[in-house]
């Protein structure tokens, strides 16, 4: 018997029309799948099977009697372990995770947090693996007066050169504002 809503009569879940009545032609599931993540997440995924298809085929550890998918822990760890020496920790732990993505879209259960030695050889990356040290330098007085001397803008007929001074300038000493009542402010010394 179909159930009735304000807007018509849904079939019963348990009948081949139900499937029928959920097809929308113009939207297909492939599409709504290949929409939910974000393009550049997207190319992520697709360089990690990559590398984890190319990985398989040079290491020989795909053939007619040892199918690529399901892949064993041990293959995963070997892997990561391979991955490590190239890139950094967070990208081997993406890779891994567009690894999964592959085999739960193939329906092939894989779940990367319930294979400890894995998440050991994880742990192990990431302990080895040197802390990114971005470098952060201050803005001197020195770089300025360069930029000035580069970009002249008293003599520039380039309006782009005296925007750029202008911008330069102006975070220079808005920051320099900045620190000064960040610091007062800090210390507790006043308002001003």
């Amino acid at each position: 018997m179909p159930f009735l809503f304000s807007d018509g009569l849904l079939p019963h879940p348990g009948s081949y029309s139900l499937s029928l009545s959920l097809h929308h032609p113009s939207i297909s599931d492939e599409h709504l799948r290949g929409t939910s993540l974000a393009p550049s997440s997207q190319r992520t995924y697709q360089a990690g099977v990559k590398h984890f298809l190319t990985f398989n085929l040079v290491h020989g550890l795909v053939g007619p009697s040892s199918p690529l998918l399901l892949a064993s822990e041990l293959t995963l760890m070997y892997f990561a372990s391979h991955l490590a020496q190239t890139v950094s920790y967070e990208t081997v732990k993406l890779y891994l995770v567009a690894v999964q993505d592959l085999h739960r879209e193939l329906n092939f259960p894989l779940q990367l947090n319930k294979m400890h030695r894995l998440q050991k050889v994880l742990a192990g990356i990431k302990h080895l693996t040197p802390a990114r040290q971005l470098d952060r330098f201050p803005i001197t007085l020195q770089i300025i007066h360069a930029i000035h001397t580069y970009l002249q803008p008293e003599y520039s007929q380039n309006l782009d050169h005296v925007m750029l001074w202008a911008a330069f300038t102006l975070a220079f000493f808005g920051f320099l504002l900045f620190g000064t009542k960040s610091y007062r402010f800090a210390r507790g010394i006043g308002p001003n």
